[in-house]
């Protein structure tokens, strides 16, 4: 544990921040540390209803932002996409626990949020941003790595039909532009101070978490993300493989002439 850290802002909600600088990239480790982080807080909030009726069950709400003052998560480790068994094995089930959790989620979108971090936040059921720094991009086409099928049908899902072509091509979105394409829901503006962005993730836990009290919530998504869930199970195909290859030799060379221009 160290590259997440759990708080309690309110008894309805829980906050996840991710703190791995600079930029919160989504290792393995990570990830892996997030998945253990969720289940923690689903059995805090299960622990909460143990013994009650029904009528008294309290719903809840997760956040999670990014720790630091630049980035949400600049996304991936470029280096764990070597691994062909990443995708299916690792990011497709962190996804779907994302996707399906019982509680109310929010992304606090409090920098750049880029890739990964694009498609963690679009897990999330409500998605609100700082007024001030911040881009967002689904840049795999940018830098030449295929998007999963699972991630296309989460934008299928989630977006803006108008919006699917650019936001899959990369395009960079500020504030304004992310709000119109449906990637966020809220603008939170800057006048609120440095705390308003989390202050604002709170008030919509509170107002919102009660509607998970029955416990249905996460079954329900199951439902309603079925396609998406569907999906992850898809075996990349030959040509995904092929580009994925190119994608590595093409970084091989990068590098390699980059350490020679270093000697000159």
């Amino acid at each position: 544990m160290g590259l997440t850290i759990v708080t309690r802002p309110h008894p309805l909600v829980w906050q996840l921040t991710l703190s791995q600088p600079p930029d919160n990239r989504l290792t393995p480790a990570a990830l892996h540390e997030m998945l253990g982080r969720f289940d923690q807080i689903e059995a805090d909030w299960r622990r909460t209803n143990a013994g009650k009726p029904p009528v008294e069950w309290q719903g809840g709400a997760l956040i999670i932002t990014g720790g630091g003052p630049k980035f949400f998560s600049n996304g991936l480790d470029p280096e764990t996409t070597k691994n062909p068994d990443f995708t299916n094995g690792l990011f497709e089930p962190f996804k779907n626990r994302l996707l399906t959790f019982p509680l109310i989620t929010v992304a606090a979108i409090n920098g750049h949020c880029f890739a990964g971090g694009f498609m963690t936040a679009l897990c999330c059921d409500i998605r609100i941003m700082t007024g001030g720094r911040g881009l967002l991009s689904l840049n795999e086409n940018v830098i030449g790595i295929p998007l999963a099928p699972a991630g296309v049908e989460l934008c299928k899902m989630k977006l803006s039909a108008n919006y699917l072509t650019p936001v899959a091509l990369g395009d960079r979105f500020n504030q304004k532009q992310a709000l119109a394409a449906g990637i966020i829901h809220e603008i939170v503006d800057v006048s609120r101070g440095p705390n308003g962005l989390l202050e604002r993730a709170v008030e919509i836990g509170v107002s919102e978490g009660p509607k998970a009290s029955w416990g249905v919530w996460g079954v329900i998504k199951q439902g309603m993300y079925r396609t998406v869930i569907d999906a992850c199970a898809l075996p990349r195909g030959p040509r995904s493989l092929e580009v994925d290859e190119l994608f590595w030799a093409r970084m091989a060379r990068e590098d390699q002439a980059a350490a020679v221009k270093s000697k000159l």
